[in-house]
Formats: C-alpha cells, sequence, structure tokens
C-alpha cells in the first residue's frame, strides 16, 4: 500500500472514530427550567448537566446552576419546578451562568430530552452545539408506532430508568443521561453507529411523518361524505332548527 493510500485510510478511520457512537464517547447531557414554554418570552432559571463517559453517567461531575430570569416566575411554573423568585434573586444571568459552564460541554457532544427547547432557550446566551442526540427524537425513531408516548417519564419506563428528581434541572439530566446510555446499543443494532446516521434516520422520519400529515389533509379535504353521512348530517341539521 502506498504512503498515500494509507494516510487516507488512516484519515477516514480517524473521522470515523472521531464521529463514532461508542462506548468510548463522551456526551454532556443538558436539561433547563423555564419560566415558561415559550423562548421568545420566557427565560431559563435553571441549568442542569452531566457528562456520560465510556458509556456511564458520571453523576459525581453533575452540575446545577440557578438562573436570575429578570422577570417573576409565575406560580404555574413554581408548581411545575419549584424554583421561586427568593431562589433566583442573587443567582447569575443566562450569559453568565452558560459562559461559566462553557468549559464543561464545549466541543462535546450535546444530548438532551426534547433537546431542541433547551436549545432554544439557551442560544440567546450564544450556545452552539455541532452534534447532538436528542433522547426524544431517538425513542420515536426506535419505536415509531402511533400512540406511543415518547415523553421522559415513558422512555424511561420502557428501558428500565427510575426518574431521579423529576422536574429539577440536574435531576432530569441524570434521568435523561441514563436513558442515553441505555439507548445508544439499540441505535447501534439498527446500524446507527455515528451521530450523523441518527440525525439522518431521524430527518427522513421527520419527512416521512410530514408527508403522510399533508397526504392525510389532503384526502381529508377532497373526500366527499358517504351517503349515510349525508342522511346524517341532513337529519342533524333538521334536528338542530327551531321548532315554532
Amino acid at each position: 500500500m502506498s504512503s498515500d493510500a494509507a494516510g487516507t485510510v488512516d484519515g477516514t478511520a480517524a473521522a470515523e472514530e472521531e464521529n463514532a457512537v461508542v462506548a468510548d464517547d463522551r456526551f454532556v447531557v443538558i436539561d433547563t427550567e423555564t419560566t415558561g414554554l415559550d423562548p421568545a418570552h420566557d427565560r431559563v432559571v435553571s441549568i442542569g448537566l452531566v457528562p456520560v463517559i465510556r458509556g456511564a453517567v458520571a453523576r459525581e461531575a453533575a452540575r446545577h446552576v440557578l438562573v436570575s430570569p429578570g422577570v417573576p416566575i409565575p406560580p404555574t411554573s413554581t408548581a411545575i419546578h419549584g424554583i421561586v423568585d427568593t431562589d433566583v434573586q442573587d443567582a447569575p444571568e443566562l450569559a453568565e451562568a452558560v459562559a461559566d459552564l462553557s468549559g464543561l460541554w464545549s466541543g462535546q457532544r450535546l444530548a438532551g430530552h426534547n433537546l431542541e427547547f433547551d436549545l432554544a432557550f439557551l442560544a440567546p446566551a450564544g450556545l452552539q452545539a455541532e452534534q447532538t442526540i436528542d433522547t426524544l427524537a431517538a425513542s420515536r425513531l426506535l419505536w415509531p408506532r402511533r400512540g406511543t408516548s415518547h415523553t421522559l417519564d415513558a422512555v424511561a419506563d420502557r428501558l428500565d430508568v427510575t426518574p431521579e428528581d423529576r422536574h429539577t434541572a440536574v435531576g432530569d439530566a441524570i434521568t435523561t443521561a441514563e436513558v442515553l446510555c441505555a439507548l445508544l446499543p439499540l441505535l447501534r443494532e439498527r446500524g446507527l453507529a455515528t451521530p450523523d446516521a441518527v440525525t439522518a434516520a431521524i430527518q427522513r422520519q421527520n419527512a416521512y411523518r410530514s408527508r403522510l400529515r399533508r397526504s392525510i389533509r389532503r384526502r381529508s379535504r377532497n373526500r366527499r361524505p358517504s351517503p349515510g353521512q349525508a342522511r346524517l348530517r341532513r337529519r342533524t341539521l333538521q334536528s338542530a332548527r327551531p321548532r315554532r
């Protein structure tokens, strides 16, 4: 083998190794608690993260940071995560909190459950992620049957993972990390051994679902009622007319 060919093979192997979802990989699982569900108007009140190293959750390295949202925390949100205004009155603002945590997730593959939600809230502070794994999307990929629940609790139950401190940022991050560790072997069994492969499979599934929804809407608009449905509709309209 020529030195050029050897270099190409070595380079390809290195690239594949860098992108591989294998037991030696490292992820940082993140979760946020917020004042509401709309990233355009609501704010982060806490961030939790925990590394996953060699297929195991590094609980001793978990971090939890309270964040000042700059706005009052609605009681409806406090009822979920338990954080009140006095808890965050001396906490750093989001940009400072993200900067403080950046050394822990910088350059790492990020993971989360419904990760887009968390990233949307963290984006104003400059957090960017090149490679990600969303355990919610991975669950839909592995269990695509209609009606299957993909909430964190439901996925954890399917994988025999015991949720920890639900609706706290660090508790949900740890639970998601345990879910991730259980999902990775299942993804590898499907031949999805890299983040790129997982992302591509999820995108194909989402595209299929979008086409299916559009097809169902078109059929619904174009479908004419059967004679029986038409008669039932007429009787319903007649019975709804006021009697004199």
